[in-house]
């Protein structure tokens, strides 16, 4: 049985302001729900159509780009897309086919996921479940998802969220990476734990850096010294 493919549509939009709901009530976006597979493309003349349009009568009008997949996705695209259960939600499912066909020579996924956070109003479950398919179909793009949904309000990053891709640097033997995250973290107000410590002597043991791993050892021994 063959998967049939619907477009998908997104709305790539920069705003010098927060656009408020009554200003884009007769877009276009609005009337044909732009984020439900099938939902615009049926409308259209033809395929690729870019619209630009996006709010009338606004002196301050944002900059909008639609991203049309579906007629020039790859193989490997849409066995990935297959993959996706048709029980997840809409907007699950509509930004992780986005993420799936995304290429950057079109537009900059950091503006790709803040629009469909804008727009779609994901909860933490959504970003949550957008994450583990990215992580299950080991999609090159996960630890990138990973860290700009840290600066989602909506995603209500936790500390456990850093610790995560951290550990998930040091099992791909990404120790800079894991070591900016952890920095990152820091400045961001989450102070290093027992559990981010531990994941730092893991990756520090496994990759022959006993040193590294006996300092970071002697900071776990400190915070236990200091509860």
């Amino acid at each position: 049985m063959s998967t049939r493919l619907h477009p998908v549509y997104l709305a790539s939009v920069e705003l010098s302001k927060p656009l408020k709901p009554h200003l884009w009530r007769n877009s276009f976006s609005y009337k044909y729900s732009i984020f439900s597979p099938g939902g615009l493309m049926p409308r259209l003349a033809a395929v690729g159509t870019m619209i630009t349009r996006f709010v009338e009568g606004v002196d301050e009008k944002p900059k909008c780009r639609w991203i049309e997949i579906g007629s020039d996705v790859t193989r490997e695209q849409k066995e990935a897309i297959g993959r996706l259960s048709p029980k997840l939600s809409k907007r699950c499912l509509a930004v992780l086919k986005q993420i799936i066909c995304y290429s950057p020579e079109r537009w900059s996924l950091e503006v790709m996921l803040a629009s469909w956070a804008k727009i779609m109003k994901p909860r933490r479950t959504d970003w949550l479940v957008v994450l583990k398919k990215l992580k299950e179909l080991d999609h090159p793009l996960y630890f990138q998802v990973a860290e700009l949904a840290l600066l989602e309000e909506s995603f209500e990053p936790h500390i456990r969220d850093y610790t995560k891709i951290i550990h998930g640097y040091g099992k791909g033997s990404r120790l800079q990476d894991a070591e900016n995250m952890l920095s990152v973290m820091n400045s961001r107000g989450f102070a290093c734990d027992q559990v981010s410590l531990t994941a730092m002597i893991d990756m520090y043991s496994k990759a022959g850096h006993l040193r590294r791993a006996e300092e970071t050892f002697d900071k776990i021994k400190l915070l236990a010294n200091t509860i």
